[in-house]
This record gives C-alpha cells, structure tokens and sequence, in this order.
C-alpha cells in the first residue's frame, strides 16, 4: 500500500553553486543531461519536462531562489503529483547538490526512485566533469499509474469498454482478469513484422478510489529504424488515454480518444 514518503538523493558537483544552479534551470543545459522543457521554471507557472520518447512531466513551480528549486509534478500528467526539491551545498571548489522527492509511493516504488534519482544526478555529474550530452534516448517501458474515482471492479470495466473502442486504430487482443483486476493487450501490426508488444493494465484499491497501473513493453523487439517511432507514438496514445479515464471516472462526460496512427 502507498503512502507518503521521501526519496533522498544526492552527488558531488565539479563546478561552482552558480554554474551547477544554470544546469538545473537554463532549458539549453537541462536538455543535455536530463530533458527538454517546455514553459517556463518560475514560481506559479506550469511547464514540462519531455524526454523525447513520448514520456514527460506536467510541472508546476513552486520556488525558483538559490539554492533551492521545488516544484510538484505528475508523470504523463496523470496520477498523484510528487514535490521535488533540490537544494544546492558550496564546497570548496564543488557543489553539493541533493534532491528530495516526496510523494505517495509503495517501498518498492521508492526504491526504484533511489535508483533513478542516483542514475539522473550521475548524468548531470559526467555533463559538468565532460561536457558531453548525458541525456539517455528513450526508454523500452512506457510506465504510467492514474488515479481513478471508482472501485477496482467499476474502474476495471470502465477502461475495459473504453479500451476496446479506443483499439481500432491497431490490431490487437485484449484479456481482462476479473479475479486478478488485470487487463492484459497485445498489440501487433503488420509494419511490425510478425512482432508484438505487450501491455499490463493493474487495478488496486486506493484511498482516493483505485490506483490504475500501466506498463507497456516490447519496443526493443521492433525493427530499430520503427521501434522509437512507435514508442513514442503509443505513449502519447496512454497520456490521452489515461487522462481521460481519469476525467470519466469523475463525471459523467463524453469521451474523446485521439489513436496514433499505426500502419
């Protein structure tokens, strides 16, 4: 079961407290260590953080004052939001850096976090010491949770009937698991050459209703000329997705799903 936590982080910065503040906060310097932005990082504005891939950060600022940046974010702009802070430490010469990530996690979330946190400060680190682009390209897992205004039982079958209309845009099979609360799609195409991916939909009961969990994976089996391609396209197909489910399970509203194209 989630509940509130902070994950910790930090590194040793070869560089002065000014230099390491623009590698956080100019959009030029984030691009080449962590992710593009998208608005602008003042307190009371919303931005984002997009990886490339398809994957990204719905932001809202909260403090932009040396030393220290905090903002709230949601991944995919779904779910619960999280409060980042990093605050900045003079050394002699250096620059501690840390980062405190608070939000509702699973131990075993957290501890994931730990490590992503570990490998984001490590690539800021090489950016500084080098000069040469840390980003990473893409990731082989679209992940994602929403939370969803309903028991498992409604929210499960409420994805399960938008689900299957939001599929015409590509070949497919979808296996719900009543008794497990999970939704399991395989996904295929001609352009794939006889290849699928695979996603795994998992309904839990929340404090706010149901926690929605989503991981979609094959895209290293594609065709590497494709396989970024379609990442990146499905990914935007689960933002829309879950931020409209989201949105239904609150009210009563019409639904609208955009579909990438798939040929």
């Amino acid at each position: 079961m989630a509940s509130q936590l902070s994950v910790l982080g930090g590194a040793t910065l070869p560089a002065a407290m000014d230099e390491c503040w623009r590698f956080l906060t100019v959009p030029e310097l984030l691009a080449e260590w962590f992710a593009d932005v998208e608005g602008t990082l003042f307190p009371g504005q919303r931005f984002l953080f997009s990886f490339g891939d398809g994957d990204f950060f719905v932001c809202d600022g909260l403090r932009t004052m040396p030393p220290e940046l905090q903002f709230n974010w949601r991944f995919m702009g779904v779910g619960d939001a999280s409060l980042i802070t990093y605050r900045l430490h003079p050394l002699a010469g250096e620059t501690r850096i840390s980062v405190i990530d608070s939000g509702r996690y699973s131990p075993g979330i957290a501890r994931e976090l730990e490590e992503g946190w570990k490998d984001f400060l490590a690539r800021l680190e090489r950016r500084i010491r080098t000069g040469a682009n840390t980003r990473y390209r893409w990731s082989e897992c679209i992940s994602a949770s929403a939370i969803l205004a309903a028991s498992p039982e409604s929210a499960l079958g409420l994805c399960l009937s938008r689900l299957t209309s939001a599929m015409s845009f590509c070949e497919g099979r979808i296996e719900p698991d009543l008794s497990r609360k999970t939704i399991e799609v395989t996904f295929h195409s001609p352009a794939w050459r006889g290849r699928e991916s695979q996603a795994v939909l998992l309904f839990a009961e929340d404090a706010d209703g149901t926690k929605l969990s989503l991981t979609h994976s094959g895209w290293a089996n594609l065709e590497p000329e494709i396989q970024f391609g379609e990442r990146k396209r499905f990914a935007g197909f689960w933002a829309g997705f879950l931020e409209q489910l989201e949105s239904r399970s609150k009210s009563l509203d019409g639904w609208v799903c955009s579909s990438p194209s798939v040929a």
